[in-house]
């Protein structure tokens, strides 16, 4: 795991100024390991000078959104960012916000941070947009807690596969397998009515349909996965099938073709390349087509936003469930008709951005020296 330390070295060999340096320094301190991460990643890519104010601006603008979200339990920032990063076009922005939504996601799971419906949806969604950018460790938390949702957003069989041909997961038999655990033991619920297995009654969960698919196949189909003609004739003849909806057998289907492939993973350059075509087609977009940074401040993004509310959000060196709120004097609803905002020019915006970026600093300043 990327430490504080190593940020430290990589950041003070880059061609920042010296005031980004000592920003990005102290803005990494509230920052989860996967945006660590990332941003040591990031720091070494032989691109980094045509990337490296996207990345700068990016890091802080999400953060102050996702920090927001967490002590002021207000998810408008954050919402309008999820929102606005897909209709962008420029390089990256997708990478950018992903780490931070990891960190933010585990945070929610631990109880450090509210939990949002709409919020949580939209950060799934997201991760959907950009399955091929997901790293093992969220491929294998999907698997395990969350692969309805993706079941419905995704052809997950042919997304693995094509993760498993790329560079970083081929030939990785140790990450199949913990997919393969996580898989059967995924307590993900499958229906309405229990399922009737071995003389007792048990929740619909996957976990226990896949032992119940296992128990309905001949012996000697099991050896090496169960084939397709098994799994069909299964969800014809199961009496437990037959109280699923349509939408829940066609899930069911998928979660056994996905159970079979991890037991023998095995995949073409031909099917790779006819399901990123017929993927491509089908939405209508390019291959290496990505969302991009916006190129003003969140805080001008978000108009009618008192200005102080993210101007006062303070930052320590703690994660970011464990900075204190600071937010009492901020008003949760905007009152009365708002003023237009008068768009600013670019070097205004700069100024104005340096110096919220240096308020904030201060306020860290203070408070770890306390």
């Amino acid at each position: 795991m990327v430490g504080l330390q190593d940020i430290q070295n990589k950041i003070a060999l880059t061609k920042w100024s010296e005031l980004q340096k000592q920003q990005i320094l102290e803005m990494s301190a509230s920052f989860g390991p996967n945006t660590l991460t990332y941003l040591e990643q990031r720091l070494v890519r032989s691109d980094f000078e045509l990337i490296k104010e996207d990345l700068y601006i990016s890091l802080f603008d999400c953060q102050e959104a996702i920090i927001y979200f967490v002590q002021n339990k207000n998810a408008n920032y954050l919402i309008d960012l999820l929102h606005s990063a897909k209709n962008k076009s420029e390089y990256g922005y997708g990478e950018y916000l992903l780490p931070l939504l990891f960190d933010l996601e585990r945070l929610v799971d631990r109880n450090k941070a509210p939990y949002n419906e709409e919020v949580i949806k939209l950060i799934n969604e997201y991760e959907a947009d950009f399955s091929q950018k997901l790293p093992p460790v969220e491929v294998s938390r999907i698997v395990e807690q969350n692969l309805v949702f993706f079941l419905d957003q995704l052809e997950i069989v042919n997304e693995l596969k094509r993760l498993y041909f790329s560079s970083s997961f081929f030939g990785n038999e140790e990450f199949i397998k913990q997919l393969l655990f996580n898989l059967v033991h995924n307590k993900e619920i499958i229906g309405q009515e229990p399922i009737e297995m071995d003389k007792k009654s048990v929740k619909p969960q996957i976990q226990f349909w896949i032992q119940d698919l296992i128990i309905s196949t001949p012996k000697n189909s099991t050896g090496s996965g169960i084939s397709t003609f098994d799994e069909i004739q299964y969800m014809k003849t199961s009496p437990n099938v037959k109280k699923l909806s349509q939408k829940d057998q066609n899930r069911l289907l998928e979660i056994f073709k996905l159970y079979n492939w991890l037991l023998k993973p095995e995949v073409t350059f031909e099917e790779v390349e006819s399901y990123d075509l017929e993927k491509y087609k089908i939405n209508n977009i390019q291959p290496t087509k990505v969302a991009a940074p916006p190129r003003v401040p969140l805080s001008k993004i978000m108009a009618g936003a008192p200005t102080q509310t993210l101007r006062d959000i303070q930052y320590k060196k703690e994660s970011i469930a464990e900075v204190g709120l600071n937010l009492k004097n901020v008003p949760t609803k905007t009152l009365g008709k708002q003023p237009p905002i008068v768009p600013a020019g670019p070097l205004k915006i700069q100024a104005d951005r340096q110096r919220q970026i240096e308020e904030k600093l201060q306020n860290l300043r203070k408070k770890v020296s306390k």
